[in-house]
């Protein structure tokens, strides 16, 4: 980079627009989980309801909140940086595991959506992702 402040000044309009995307995000996935019932006891605290002048999931968001804090106190973002790093790590380990699955079983179910699917080998790609994610995973357990 031509300065150091660029990449700082990256990081930091990076990691603002990353929270604000969760802080909306969040608040209306657990009141969609809430709504549909699967979770015993999210309906008896009301977080499938809206409220406010534009009908927001403000208890839910509440929630959120409460659920969120906590781990801001935990004492420095390092902590917090490596265990969401953790969480996406494994939500991408599961997609590259199920991608790897069906393109290897030729599930009929299955429609990857490129134009010539058999001159891009899709099984060993999603199975060398879920590797680095392996790879990835425990090279950041051992920064805990």
């Amino acid at each position: 980079f031509p300065s150091k402040y660029v990449g700082l000044g990256g990081t930091v309009v990076v990691g603002i627009g990353s929270c604000v995307s969760c802080l909306d995000v969040a608040p209306t996935i657990l009141r969609t989980i809430a709504a549909s019932g699967h979770v015993p006891g999210a309906e008896s605290l009301g977080l499938h309801l809206l409220s406010g002048r534009h009908s927001e999931p403000q208890r839910a968001t509440a929630f959120t909140l409460l659920l969120a804090v906590p781990f801001a106190w935990l004492g420095g973002l390092e902590m917090v940086a490596l265990i969401a790093a953790m969480l996406f790590l494994q939500m991408y380990l599961t997609m590259d595991v199920c991608c790897c699955l069906l393109a290897s079983l030729r599930a009929p179910g299955w429609r990857p959506r490129f134009p010539n699917p058999k001159a891009f080998p899709l099984a060993p790609a999603a199975g060398a992702g879920a590797a680095l994610c392996v790879v990835t995973f425990y090279m950041l357990s051992f920064k805990l």
